[in-house]
This record gives C-alpha cells, structure tokens and sequence, in this order.
C-alpha cells in the first residue's frame, strides 16, 4: 500500500501550525506519518503543535536549533520521512477536501506521474492562486491557469505542468531521490522549490495538476517576515543560479535577456532595479561552481512523536 510522509516547515508561526494540524482531524485511516520542522521558533510553535497532535496521523515535530534554511529543512523532513511519496506543504496551509489523499494516491497509480500538483486556494474564499504553472513565452517565467477564478468555474481536469506551487505538491520518493533533494544554496528565500521542477523536468520526468483536489493557503510564516526587496534580490539571484546550472553555456545568452525583463518587473513592482538584478547575476556567477549543496544537517532534536 501506498504511503504518504507529509513534510512542513514553520518558523514562529504556532497559530497557522495549530490550525493546519486541526484541518487534517477529518483524514481517518490515514496511511502515512507527517514531519513538522520547526525551524528554531521562539513563540512557542513546537510545543504549540505537539498539543495540537493531528489525530490518527503519525505526528514527529522536529526543532531546529539554530535557525537553517527552508531547504535544508525540507531536506531533513525527507531524509527522516519513510513515505512512498513526499507531500511538502507550507505551514500555513489548510486541508479541507475530504477526498484529497485517497484521489491523490490514485493520481499517482493512474498516470504515473513524477509530482502531482492540487489546486491551491485563497484561505478565506475559493479565488485560485494557481493550479500548478505552465511556460509563459520565456522558459522561466511561467502563467498560472486559472488564476483568480473561482473554483467553481475551474472544471476538474488533469494536465500537465511545467512548474508546481512550493505550498503543497507531492513527488515520489524515488523522483526526489534522484533529484537529489532541494539545493541548499537557494536560500534564505524562495526558488528552491521552482529550481526542483526545472530539474526534474530537465530529466524527462512528468509533473501534472490535478484541479479535482485543492488546499486552502493562507500565506506568510513559513520563512518568516522577510522585506520585500531581500525578497526581490532572492528571487533573482536564484534563478539566475538555476539556469546556470541547469542551462550549461547557453545560460549565459539567456541572463541578459531575463535580466532586462527582470529589471523592468522589479522596477514596475517597486522592489528594486537595475542594481538589484546586477547584483543577483553577480552573486550567480561567482557561485556557479558550487554543486547542489545538501547538507545532511544533524542540529535537531525530537520535541514529540505522537
């Protein structure tokens, strides 16, 4: 039988764990287990979230202690985890569809795919943030279908994607294992999770949505309060770092012209400029020699299992 190990990550963020914890109460039976790494909280999150427990789910809340990066901490949830799949979802998520692991297990059996993606909706009404990603003209910028609709007007479809929603898809064990885990160098923030679909879809693996199941994402808490234009810097920096990596020579044709569309995103969305790109394809480029770095990180301790 398949089994699912759930991994989360959380950083000073007890209310939204609690309630993520409380939202799983109406899976019975379930097969599987869930990681919640806590990531060095000093409000109280772990021992917030092992009062909470998560009913028949096998719970084992993990504190870091000392503040690490989201994907080493990802990275620690699965090398702890025993599951067939990896279901990695943010802190602030809210599971509510009855039928979510039974039909996301026969995702997997019916069309074999790599990753699977649900919908992703608004926490306080069913507007959609995304149903995974496909290619927007250039190859690493992409669009979200059906973004903004209400659920209701999305049919129930499985499709294929390019890029998946870092608050919750699903990825076999054996994918992310091949894969090699998230890189480490992606941090503090954002493109670890993007930088993994752009690998596994570099090595021909399938990576779908699937609109007939949904999470409700409430967003923030997760890598904690970061400002906006470190966000904007980070974001940059990674993806440049992804395509070299992942792009060879030809990478270097292509950071010009994503710099230019970046610099104009950056400057329309007021979190930065033309310093701010420059400088993220600098810090890119002095790094594109380190290999996709997993640390194997042993600076925890188990807080609970339940």
């Amino acid at each position: 039988m398949t089994s699912i190990s759930i991994i989360a990550v959380s950083q000073d963020n007890r209310g939204h764990v609690a309630r993520l914890l409380r939202s799983l109460a109406i899976y019975r039976h379930f097969e599987g287990e869930m990681h919640l790494i806590d990531n060095a909280s000093v409000d109280g999150t772990a021992e917030e979230a092992c009062a909470a427990g998560a009913d028949d789910i096998a719970l084992t809340v993990i504190r870091r202690r000392v503040r690490r990066p989201l994907p080493e901490n990802r990275n620690l949830g699965a090398r702890l985890s025993r599951g067939d799949i990896f279901l990695f979802c943010d802190s602030d998520v809210i599971f509510e569809d009855a039928n979510f692991f039974e039909r996301l297990v026969r995702d997997f059996a019916a069309y074999k795919p790599d990753i699977v993606c649900p919908l992703i909706l608004d926490a306080d009404d069913d507007r959609v943030q995304s149903a995974g990603f496909v290619h927007y003209g250039l190859g690493y910028y992409f669009r979200a279908p059906f973004a903004g609709a209400s659920r209701r007007e999305v049919p129930p479809l499985v499709f294929r994607v390019d890029m998946l929603h870092g608050a919750c898809f699903a990825i076999t064990r054996n994918a992310f294992d091949r894969l090699g885990g998230f890189d480490e160098l992606m941090a503090p923030y954002n493109y670890d999770e993007m930088d993994l679909a752009i690998r596994a879809r570099k090595s021909g693996m399938s990576m779908i949505a699937d609109t007939g199941i949904y999470v409700r994402h409430v967003g923030g808490g997760t890598t904690g309060h970061i400002k906006r234009w470190l966000r904007g810097y980070w974001f940059v920096r990674h993806m440049f770092r992804s395509m070299i990596r992942n792009e060879g020579r030809r990478a270097y044709l292509m950071i010009p012209v994503y710099g230019l569309v970046t610099t104009y995103g950056a400057i329309v969305g007021g979190y930065g400029g033309p310093e701010l790109v420059l400088k993220a394809a600098s810090w890119a480029l002095r790094n594109r020699g380190q290999p996709l770095t997993v640390s194997g990180a042993s600076d925890y301790e188990v807080v609970c299992e339940r």
